[in-house]
């Protein structure tokens, strides 16, 4: 009797042991519908302010926008300097699913970081070239610049355009590289002249090449960024019949009645877009994926008094025949995947 008893002991005991293994296991790995319904983690970095008015706060609006339309939790660092980079993404990736870093400045670290947490997703916006664990968001180049030079060749009478940019960058020389060409096709006679401040920020020095182009007689005014686009429409106010073709941001209030339209490059659709390609389990390491007029990363603005009707209605569908593949740009940018 004692024997059966011990026996039967040792049964229940075994049997005890076994439900407590299998809780202990099972409390180390979420169940599947868990899985499920835990939020993605995404981060962003940025070098420059969330009020910039351009480069940083548009790539912030795009997360403000995937968080509302996709449930996500996120966390942002902006005004992030060259020393800081590391240590910020390397927290980022020990704490979050989604790592994204805004533009060429943060390229060497994201491409050293990410390799060694292969396990997160790294996406770099605007960032050249990807990576064995990093993919690359960008605007399609080349198509806003199309616009911007059928808008300047049908607009000038000087046959002098004018072009502000702070650096030769090769997404900023792409854009200016086809509306050099679409220039060239529809007025042969005009010329673009192009003047480098040497800073992104300064409007002052911007001020000081719309003088400059202005006093060579141009008579419309393109630019690569916002401090450009503010210059231009405070000369073209002074002088009067000078024309301003804004870029990257709405540019109407500024001056409607100097600005023809703007062709904004919406960085926050890039971002949106990226977060909804990694949920469709779409992350693609060591590609770039680009987005245009097709995807709504570039639009046009409002158009100003001084647009005509006719130059409207082909700009309309212009932008609706590059959306459906009907006009063939080189959209390639030299050193960018």
């Amino acid at each position: 009797m004692k024997t059966f008893n011990k026996r039967l002991l040792l049964l229940v005991l075994c049997v005890f042991m076994a439900f407590g293994i299998a809780a202990c296991g099972g409390s180390k790995e979420p169940a599947q519908g868990e899985k499920e319904n835990q939020k993605l983690r995404v981060a962003l970095m940025m070098d420059s302010s969330i009020t910039d008015g351009g480069w940083s706060q548009s790539v912030y609006e795009g997360l403000l926008m995937a968080k509302e339309e996709f449930d996500i939790e996120i966390a942002y660092t902006d005004m992030i300097g060259p020393a800081e980079q590391e240590a910020i993404m390397r927290n980022y990736a020990q704490n979050y699913d989604v790592i994204m870093a805004n533009g060429y400045p943060f390229e060497d670290v994201i491409h050293r970081v990410s390799q060694e947490f292969p396990n997160k997703m790294f996406v770099g916006i605007e960032v050249p070239t990807a990576g064995p664990n990093l993919m690359t968001a960008r605007i399609e180049r080349g198509e806003t610049g199309y616009v911007q030079g059928t808008i300047a060749a049908r607009m000038t009478k000087s046959n002098k355009i004018g072009y502000i940019s702070a650096f030769q960058a090769p997404h900023t020389d792409k854009e200016l590289e086809i509306m050099k060409e679409r220039i060239a096709e529809l007025n042969p006679a005009a010329e673009v002249i192009p003047v480098y401040t040497g800073d992104w920020a300064d409007v002052n020095l911007a001020k000081q090449a719309a003088t400059s182009l202005a006093d060579q007689g141009v008579d419309i005014f393109t630019s690569s960024f916002h401090p450009g686009n503010m210059a231009a429409i405070q000369e073209a106010k002074e002088r009067g019949g000078i024309y301003v073709i804004g870029m990257q941001v709405e540019c109407y209030d500024l001056g409607p009645d100097v600005v023809l339209t703007s062709t904004l490059t919406n960085t926050s659709i890039v971002v949106r877009n990226a977060i909804k390609d990694i949920i469709d389990g779409n992350y693609r390491p060591g590609t770039s994926a680009t987005y245009g007029y097709k995807e709504g990363a570039n639009s046009l603005g409002k158009f100003g008094e001084n647009m005509p009707e006719e130059l409207i209605a082909e700009l309309e569908q212009l932008v609706e025949d590059i959306k459906a593949g009907r006009i063939d740009i080189n959209t390639d940018v030299p050193g960018y995947d």
